[in-house]
């Protein structure tokens, strides 16, 4: 990520009203091998920052964030891990849609909508396509 990236994801961020730690820049052994400029590590203040995290309170329904879908179990943890890496609390799931195992990659427990809006943003900037909001009867 250039340092011009990393200004602009830091300034968003801000714009949002988010509280950051740090903002760091890991540099690998392979991102040097290819000419990558690195991976960009946000920490978040959450404890300042209560809309950042899932609520408890019980209502009908639950917002969750469908970060990946995979049929190779493997591309899931995978997924899974480089969230977890960078500060976010994924969670796996396996369904099965028209006789077909996919891998499910989510974060989930929003209470509402604005919530699970605010972190698809937040979650953009490490994933491949946008992530969708799902609308779920809670448990």
């Amino acid at each position: 990520m250039t340092e011009s990236r990393l200004e602009a994801v830091r300034n968003d961020l801000m714009a949002r009203g988010v509280e950051l730690e740090r903002v760091t820049i890991i540099r690998r052994p392979e991102d040097a091998a290819s000419g990558s400029p690195g991976t960009l590590r946000l920490v978040l203040a959450e404890r300042d920052h209560p809309r950042l995290q899932p609520r408890t309170e019980t209502t009908g329904v639950q917002y969750r964030l469908l970060l990946g879908s995979f049929q190779d179990n493997r591309s899931a943890e995978e997924l899974a891990r480089r969230l977890q890496e960078v500060g976010f609390r994924p969670v796996l799931e396996t369904i099965t849609l028209e006789g077909k195992i996919w891998h499910r990659v989510l974060l989930e427990g929003f209470q509402e909508r604005r919530d699970a809006e605010l972190m698809r943003d937040l979650v953009r900037p490490y994933l491949d396509q946008a992530p969708l909001i799902l609308r779920t009867p809670r448990p």
